[in-house]
């Protein structure tokens, strides 16, 4: 039985909508059921956790949109809980989604699993970090597989509520100007479909002899913010004059230079085919918003 946290959320709708198309059976966690007044009730938990043969996917995450709010220590304790509580009852795997901001943001060109973390700049890639070392420290020879799936910078059709995308398209549709920042820094720009693939590929593999930690996934390319958005707006035929760059001030959010991360581990041990590149990823969002 696969247990989801972060269900509701972008990419964890995604994913649900996968394993409900190739019925694969599944239940949500919601973990502010669990955790009430910073106390656990473990009569709610052990209930949840009727199952064997159990695979835990953990994509919540709280404050996503306040990299450096202090709340994150939460996200790190409640991750803590759940890890504990998933070794002490042999669950048979634990996938984590951890976040291209554990490399912090001195990297340049490509980057493997083995690169070293350098400057992370927000409690978000700092408490992701520690999750994933918990992580591998506790599982470490025990029956439970652990996985840390990296993943750089997530985007699709139905992005939460003033993200990016979501802006372009609602200021599109009532002709209001777009106002950005100068968007000069870097991203590598991952689609959720490939995402989604990723982790179903280490859910359905039964080998345990492929080695278990940490695994990219990105796109295996890095685009400035600005070209990215460009791009975007072209294939939209959204009017030039009504985008203005510069117009706000910088985000307080993790800084990333010309880095992206490379899959050929995910490829390799899980047989990981090639994703989605940015033009046709831009193409499957204009489609899934039209038909909207």
């Amino acid at each position: 039985m696969i247990y989801i946290t972060g269900s509701s959320g972008f990419l964890g709708k995604y994913l649900v909508a996968h394993l409900k198309r190739e019925k694969i059976n599944f239940e949500r966690i919601c973990f502010r059921n669990i955790v009430k007044n910073k106390k656990i009730n473990y009569r709610i938990l052990n209930a949840l956790f009727k199952n064997k043969n159990i695979i835990l996917i953990h994509l919540a995450w709280g404050w996503m949109s306040e990299p450096n709010s202090s709340n994150h220590v939460s996200n790190f304790k409640n991750s803590k809980i759940l890890f504990n509580f998933s070794l002490k009852n042999n669950f048979r795997k634990v996938i984590f989604l951890g976040s291209i901001n554990e490399y912090g943001s001195s990297h340049l060109g490509p980057l493997d699993e083995k690169a070293k973390t350098k400057n992370i700049d927000t409690e978000y890639g700092r408490k992701k970090l520690k999750v994933t070392k918990y992580g591998l420290n506790l599982f470490k020879n025990s029956n439970t597989e652990f996985y840390s799936l990296r993943s750089s910078y997530i985007y699709g059709p139905f992005q939460r509520s003033g993200t990016l995308i979501d802006q372009i398209f609602k200021n599109l549709k009532s002709k209001k100007i777009l106002r950005l920042s100068k968007c000069l820094g870097y991203r590598d720009y991952v689609y959720v479909g490939d995402v989604v693939r990723a982790i179903m590929a280490i859910v359905l593999n039964n080998n345990k002899k492929i080695e278990q930690g940490i695994y990219n996934i990105g796109s295996g390319k890095c685009i400035m913010i600005k070209y990215f958005i460009l791009k975007i707006l072209k294939k939209l035929k959204f009017k030039k004059n009504l985008i203005k760059f510069g117009a706000l001030p910088e985000r307080k959010e993790q800084k990333q230079n010309a880095f992206f991360l490379v899959n050929k581990k995910l490829k390799n041990n899980f047989r990981f085919k090639k994703v989605v590149d940015i033009n046709h990823g831009i193409n499957l969002i204009i489609k899934e918003r039209k038909l909207t």
